[in-house]
């Protein structure tokens, strides 16, 4: 069989996104033959290619907006039966979903599965349904869950457009860019999102008219955003609202202070709701973008419902659909602040109340995947902005800025990957620091690349020895030359998964099955896997054999890593298999790999591997 013809097989047989150097460790190939082998495929075969990957197009695969309506449905289901104190009927979620009884059930199958993952249990009790399990559990699930759709991006520009469709997004968008650039202000990503979307907010409750007055000139940055936001909407904000908006835009390039005019019966609802959430869905929403972009917001929701002000929130439906996790999250909120005020907030403000946590809460997980740095310097007038500016455009997709301090003393090290010290020369910090001036030339420029991407290695190893730790544990490694034949591989490791309730007893059948496809061998390292992730749960097993095992008709391997997937894992999988492809196919490392004999040393020496 060619290679081609494998590669489809491959494809064929699991319909997820596959990266070119997952395919390339399956065929022994590497990464740009993988890319001529799909460039050469004919049109009968049709791979769809994208940053995931690639997959083969099937007309009875749904698509990836049905997949996800799928997968909101299910997580719908899991947040009504987490967050009921009784039993809940099927005719009760039928109506709920406005589906049929049939597809519910489905549903709740498929929820069962998912909530094994977090030590719970799905009952069913003739037409009633509950999850059982540990309260700490189930708050485990509900983060997973709210940090899952935060991920899918809920304050998109392509989604604003579609709930927006009367106002030019994008123009908006392009004018606060522009408007940082013209005001030498740095603004995160989190900022330019809370910005766009108080202003879209407050257009959506201003009726248009046209312009019959104009402002005075824009002097700040905030009065140029707002001013140039009624030019592009054609409209005019009155007083209150406009005042408004400029302290909220004020506020977001301001990295410490908090509103002026916020109550004391405002700060302590945020800091109840600071615990209510955590008690609840095991989340930390105690960071101070979210108490002080958050506490305007409630401020202002307050006295709207206590005026009986009526507002519009176009998104309600898509927020509720889209990401059902992070709406029951704001109706959780809701009802808590309407316990503490005395005060029924209705669905348009709990939809509101959804798009701060949303954005938090993805501002969370981006920052999760950079360095966080803190800058140290001091005071240079008007060049601190420009200096922030500068570093933000070169570096910003690597990394994210923290703080800003000008004392030693305010550097919190728990939060901090890395310092940069403009200008002072600081040493025995016990953290990565890096000295440059504060004009960012082109050696200095050279000085952070060099520092950013030894610290991307240095936590990258960090990340995948959490991993490692979590997905193959210390008792699932043998090192040993009593197994020599690959059935007896196969069945050695399947009676320890089994033992442990991580597979069904299919699972050694279905290794045998995947490998008859095309041979998980490659070099003198094996990865099997079955076709299907249908684990009760994610683990891996490490077996080496210093003698070598016989996988196949001359072919000898050494190291064998099995895996054990479910479907909720698919991620770890792929960061797993990425790695672990990009050490093993190179024949020194596996020589290296295989002198370990216990499982420290076999880890320390894979950790050293990572670049």
């Amino acid at each position: 069989m060619s290679k081609i013809s494998q590669m489809i097989e491959y494809l064929q047989a699991d319909n997820q996104w596959h990266t070119s150097e997952e395919i390339a460790v399956y065929l022994g190939v590497t990464s740009r033959t993988v890319k001529n082998y799909i460039k050469k495929l004919d049109s009968s075969i049709k791979v769809i290619s994208s940053k995931k990957g690639y997959k083969i197009e099937q007309a009875d695969i749904q698509s990836d907006e049905e997949e996800e309506i799928h997968f909101n449905r299910v997580n719908t289901v899991i947040n009504t039966l987490i967050n009921s104190d009784n039993r809940v009927n099927i005719y009760d979620l039928s109506e709920k979903l406005s589906l049929s009884e049939s597809v519910v059930i489905n549903l709740l199958k498929e929820a069962r599965l998912k909530v094994v993952n977090y030590d719970l249990k799905l009952e069913r009790e003739g037409d009633f349904w509950k999850i059982t399990g540990s309260e700490r559990n189930k708050r485990r699930m509900l983060s997973s869950l709210l940090y899952e759709e935060s991920a899918q991006g809920l304050l998109s520009i392509s989604v604003l457009e579609t709930i927006f469709p009367n106002v030019d997004v994008a123009q908006i968008y392009s004018l606060i860019k522009q408007a940082s650039t013209k005001f030498d202000v740095y603004l995160t990503t989190f900022d330019i999102n809370n910005i766009l979307l108080h202003l879209l907010i407050a257009i959506q409750r201003e009726k248009v008219v046209s312009i019959q007055k104009k402002r005075g000139k824009a002097v700040t940055f905030s009065e140029y955003i707002v001013t140039n936001t009624e030019n592009i909407a054609n409209l005019f904000f009155d007083e209150t609202d406009y005042e408004e908006l400029v302290e909220i835009i004020r506020l977001s390039i301001s990295r410490k202070e908090m509103p002026e005019n916020i109550g004391d019966e405002v700060y302590r609802i945020i800091n109840d709701l600071v615990g209510y959430i955590k008690n609840i869905y095991d989340v930390n929403l105690d960071v101070e973008r979210f108490r002080k972009q958050f506490s305007l917001h409630l401020s202002r929701l307050i006295e709207r419902v206590r005026k009986n002000e009526k507002v519009h929130n176009p998104m309600v439906k898509s927020i509720k659909n889209e990401s059902p996790t992070i709406y029951e999250c704001a109706v959780l909120v809701a009802h808590r602040i309407g316990e503490l005020c005395n005060l029924e907030i209705n669905e348009d403000e709990t939809a509101f109340i959804a798009l701060h946590i949303g954005n938090i809460l993805a501002a969370q997980i981006e920052n999760d995947e950079k360095i966080k740095v803190a800058i140290l310097m001091v005071e240079y007038r008007d060049n601190s902005q420009i200096f922030l500016r500068k570093l933000q455009e070169k570096f910003g997709d690597t990394i994210v800025i923290t703080n800003v301090i000008h004392d030693i003393k305010d550097i919190d090290f728990q939060n901090t990957d890395m310092i940069i010290t403009v200008g002072e020369n600081f040493s025995n910090l016990g953290i990565t620091t890096v000295t440059i001036s504060p004009f960012l030339l082109s050696h200095d420029i050279s000085k952070l690349t060099d520092a950013i991407n030894y610290k991307k290695s240095e936590l990258k190893r960090k990340s995948f020895q959490r991993l490692l730790a979590k997905f193959i544990p210390q008792s699932n490694f043998s090192y040993s030359d009593k197994v020599e034949q690959r059935k007896s591989v196969f069945r050695f490791v399947t009676k320890e998964f089994e033992k442990h309730e991580i597979v069904t007893g299919d699972f050694e059948q279905s290794l045998e099955q995947r490998e008859n496809i095309s041979s998980t061998a490659f070099g003198r390292v094996a990865l099997p896997h079955s076709l299907k992730m249908d684990a009760k749960k994610s683990e891996g097993y490490i077996y080496v054999n210093p003698k070598g095992i016989k996988w196949g008709q001359d072919i000898t391997v050494y190291l064998v890593i099995t895996l054990a997937i479910s479907m909720d894992d698919k991620k770890i999988f792929r960061e797993i298999f990425d790695v672990l492809s990009n050490i093993i196919t190179n024949p020194a490392n596996i020589s290296k790999l295989i002198e370990n004999k216990t499982y420290e040393e076999f880890v320390s020496c894979l950790l050293k591997m990572i670049v």
